[in-house]
């Protein structure tokens, strides 16, 4: 590189500076770069301006129900929140999130339980309490709320059993609560007192 080359050099260079300095700059230069969780119905990156430069954000794609990132996601049919594969719920063939389920199906969680032993055929409010390790008060209260909400349906005979509703409620819980610890060991005290039976 030649002395001629080298002053063209420091001239472009301190034509860049002034440029910069008094906010005549051709490029956007990138003076900050972050990454933000996006918001609710948002998935991709975007650049925003900021004075003289550019302050660059990556918006992460979360589930809007259990802020899980997301790399492959359904959207909820009623309420449009972005949905991981465990926050999404079949129902009625559309995905929908467990806020729009609750809104449909109110549920508890000892409301699903009880459910889910009389589903198999075990309807005895003791035999229920065995099971659930739910005080007996405690279903006999809840039992009324399924009833009431017609969940169960109550025969003098039969005892209780689910409702087409219940079957429904039960189906789309179960996709939400099915597979965690306190589900599995119930499952197990099921099927121990069937076999016992």
């Amino acid at each position: 590189m030649t002395e001629s080359d080298v002053l063209r050099k420091l001239g472009e260079i301190e034509n860049r500076l002034s440029n910069l300095e008094n906010g005549k700059s051709e490029k956007k230069i990138v003076k900050e770069d972050r990454t933000e969780i996006a918001e609710e119905g948002k998935l991709e990156s975007s650049e925003m301006s900021k004075e003289n430069g550019m302050v660059k954000v990556k918006r992460v794609p979360v589930c809007d129900h259990c802020g899980h990132q997301l790399s492959a996601f359904s959207i909820c049919k009623r309420c449009s929140k972005k949905l991981d594969e465990k926050c999404s719920i079949e129902f009625r063939k559309q995905v929908i999130c467990p806020d729009c389920l609750r809104g449909i199906y109110p549920l508890s969680r000892q409301g699903f339980k009880i459910m889910l032993i009389v589903a198999n055929s075990i309807t005895n409010q003791g035999d229920i309490t065995r099971i659930s390790g739910i005080p007996k008060n405690d279903v006999k209260e809840i039992v009324q709320f399924l009833i009431g909400s017609g969940y169960l349906e109550s025969h003098m005979i039969r005892g209780h059993r689910l409702s087409e509703r219940g079957r429904e409620a039960l189906f789309a819980y179960s996709q939400l609560w099915g597979g965690t610890g306190d589900m599995q060991h119930l499952d197990g005290e099921i099927k121990r007192f069937v076999f016992e039976q």
